[in-house]
């Protein structure tokens, strides 16, 4: 063979050994910054390549490599993953916290309650549909860990912060106006949980109590309403009525737990979407003249249903509370019970119902809790309440 013909060959083969292998950053992309330093980082790149990145450890799953924070990466800093030791260009830059610090949990929703709309105040504003969407954009985007969305929460008066504890950040109004709740997040949880007070003012101290159990529970996420469900003179378009502002009239657009076109609705609905195993919890309160049961479990549905896990949650609280209260479950037939919660729109979403504003959900999912409470239980009877949902053992979402 004629020499010309085959350094060429040579030449190419010497090319292909000597490449560098392929990797390309998936999430977050190069370059990107307001990174979470807690969500795993995901890369392309061959089986057989070696990839680096400091504080995290690497894993090859369904074809794409995941490096997992061990605790969390550095925060404010720039971050590089390496590629069998080399340093390719996959570099990305994760959230500065410490500036952003606003203190703990129960400090946090100590400044809701005090900014909270007042009843009949008329100050609460209802999202548009677009405004929903793009708040539902914006929380999608931090659940996936791209925390750069101070621009687009910004258009709703929103910003992110961090708390004092690590892996837990907020979002709420940067200066209370529209009144449209605060939405906590733990990153670092230990449970699949999203505790929800709906009612933290109506409902006496379940703002605390939502607090006290996201906290011992290392729940994934805390939804507080950001005004008094009597707060707006307007009727919510959904189904049902109600006694708590007066006469029986409809739900008020206000009443978070009764109107589809809320923030508290779209926090709900991402999270429940996005984390297909999480449990919301709903806390809820009555009053009790101690001739019932001091507390109501419901899944949302209200159906005899021995598998409910409102079922579930009856029996566990039975075993913790003292033996001075009891409580029923609304998926029991044997037993009587109230407020059982089907015109919830957030049980109805997770229900699965065709129209969530409309139309009661008829199967349950068994991943709504709505849990109504004597006003004992709320203020002296946390722990046993507590241990009653640890028992769930909800797993923790998949950051990935």
């Amino acid at each position: 063979m004629p020499m010309h013909r085959v350094l060429p060959s040579l030449v190419a083969l010497a090319l292909v050994a000597c490449s560098p292998p392929s990797a390309e950053l998936v999430r977050p992309l190069s370059g990107a910054v307001q990174v979470s330093p807690f969500h795993p980082v995901a890369v392309q790149a061959d089986a057989d390549v070696e990839l680096t990145l400091a504080g995290a450890e690497a894993e090859y799953v369904d074809g794409q490599w995941w490096l997992t924070p061990t605790t969390s990466l550095a925060p404010g800093q720039v971050h590089t993953v390496l590629v069998n030791g080399v340093d390719r260009g996959l570099s990305f830059t994760t959230a500065e916290l410490s500036s952003r610090q606003v203190g703990t949990v129960a400090e946090v929703i100590a400044e809701v309650d005090d900014a909270r709309s007042a009843s009949g105040s008329a100050l609460y504003d209802e999202p548009t549909s677009a405004e929903q969407d793009a708040f539902a954009a914006s929380l999608e985007r931090m659940l996936d860990g791209d925390w750069d969305v101070d621009t687009a929460l910004a258009e709703h008066g929103y910003r992110w912060d961090a708390l004092t504890e690590p892996g837990r950040i907020v979002v709420w109004e940067a200066t209370p106006t529209s009144h449209r709740g605060a939405f906590l997040f733990d990153f670092a949880a230990d449970s699949g949980l999203v505790i929800q007070a709906p009612h933290p003012e109506y409902d006496t101290h379940t703002g605390e109590q939502a607090g006290d159990t996201f906290i011992a529970l290392e729940a994934s996420a805390l939804f507080v309403s950001g005004a008094h469900r009597c707060t707006s003179p307007d009727a919510s378009a959904c189904s049902g009525t109600t006694s708590a502002c007066g006469s029986t009239a409809p739900f008020k657009i206000s009443d978070a737990a009764h109107s589809d076109q809320s923030f508290f609705q779209t926090a709900h609905e991402v999270t429940a979407t996005h984390w297909p195993d999480s449990v919301a919890v709903q806390l809820h309160g009555f009053g009790w003249d101690g001739n019932e049961p001091a507390a109501y479990v419901s899944d949302g549905v209200a159906a005899d249903d021995a598998g409910s896990i409102a079922n579930t949650v009856r029996d566990a609280l039975n075993a913790e509370l003292p033996s001075t209260y009891t409580a029923a479950s609304c998926a029991d037939a044997s037993e009587t019970t109230r407020l059982c919660g089907t015109t919830n729109t957030q049980g109805r979403f997770s229900n699965a119902s065709p129209e969530t504003c409309a139309t009661a959900a008829s199967v349950a999912s068994n991943r709504f809790v709505h849990l109504e409470q004597a006003r004992d239980l709320r203020d002296n009877q946390r722990e046993p309440i507590i241990a009653a949902l640890r028992s769930l053992g909800v797993p923790v979402p998949d950051l990935r």
